[in-house]
């Protein structure tokens, strides 16, 4: 009888670790072609349907390949981000990992060798590490149209929506305790940003306004890149400074882009004399978020032929110190 239990557990084990073996079916929202530049007319090309996942390079079609899918990879069992990992399979190994909707942009597909120490490689997947990033193809009518659409509105506002999108990403959820800030890890969500791998850095002096951690980044708005770097403490982030040292964004055409994005944007703290150039705070709220103060410092402040930002997380600015009060008031009209 203590023979037969113990066949019969045995058996149950082995049916749940074979359960457990079996991968996810691929996410239909995975579906599509994907190419260098997202340009079908280029190789490798990589395609994901019902039936499998091949891979086009050198006039020949390979598959379908096996895969195993991964839903919370990016990020752990609490994972809620649209980032897919898919370890293509060959025989017990998984020597290339296909990164789907990579850093959180959809259709972007990160290529890398998993396993350093597999054998070597057949063609098309030599040919997918050489190409390193894919992304989904589009139709060439949707992308005549998306390019008309871009070019009938002008580049400063282009790169004015963007921002403000950027900004949003970046605001504390409303969903979150009041007075607490999000950790390191969520900043990879951010569109247009490129981070410096984790852990932040620690700096033996303070950022200007006080922090000791940080992590720096390099953002692309309306094709320019700009310097990015995000501060806080060592398991959370208060504050996020943008350098933009091409073409001025401008104040006026980012606060119209606010506006239309559904932000509230209140003058907080502006300078006695009015000036034109002068670096000026904004409250910004928007449903969903927490409330932020933006600090635009304009293009020709100071004399400077740059603009800048900083985003602050916190709920209430610093008081004005007695030299600052001769300058600056929190009671702008």
């Amino acid at each position: 009888m203590v023979k037969y239990i113990s066949w019969v557990w045995g058996m149950l084990l082995l049916i749940v670790a074979s359960a457990y073996a079996q991968s996810l079916p691929i996410p239909k929202e995975l579906y599509g072609t994907y190419a260098p530049q997202g340009n079908c007319r280029l190789e490798p090309r990589l395609t994901v349907n019902p039936t499998g996942t091949f891979i086009e390079s050198h006039g020949t079609k390979t598959g379908p390949i096996l895969v195993d899918v991964c839903l919370t990879c990016a990020g752990g069992a609490r994972y809620n981000g649209i980032e897919r990992w898919l370890f293509v399979q060959t025989g017990k190994i998984s020597p290339v990992l296909l990164r789907f909707n990579a850093d959180e942009k959809p259709g972007h597909v990160i290529v890398s060798k998993n396993d350093p120490a597999s054998a070597p490689l057949t063609s098309p997947f030599v040919s997918l590490l050489k190409a390193a990033s894919l992304d989904r193809c589009r139709v060439a009518t949707t992308m005549s149209q998306a390019k008309s659409n871009v070019a009938s509105v002008p580049r400063s506002q282009t790169s004015a929506t963007q921002f403000t999108q950027l900004i949003s990403s970046l605001m504390i959820p409303a969903s979150m305790p009041a007075n607490s800030y999000y950790d390191w890890m969520i900043l990879d969500k951010a569109p247009y940003i490129q981070w410096a791998p984790l852990p932040p850095i620690m700096l033996t002096k303070p950022t200007s306004d006080g922090h000791y951690f940080r992590r720096n980044g390099i953002a692309k708005i309306g094709s320019q890149p700009w310097k990015v770097y995000a501060a806080g403490a060592r398991t959370m982030v208060m504050s996020h400074n943008f350098l933009n040292e091409a073409a001025p964004l401008g104040e006026d055409a980012l606060l119209v882009a606010l506006k239309q994005a559904g932000f509230t944007v209140t003058a907080a703290r502006c300078t006695i004399v009015p000036n034109r150039n002068a670096p000026k705070w904004y409250r910004l709220s928007q449903a969903g978020r927490q409330p932020a103060f933006l600090w635009v410092i304009p293009a020709g402040a100071n004399l400077k032929h740059w603009e800048a930002f900083n985003l602050n997380l916190t709920d209430t600015l610093k008081p004005l110190t007695p030299a600052e009060q001769k300058v600056y008031t929190d009671h702008c009209s």
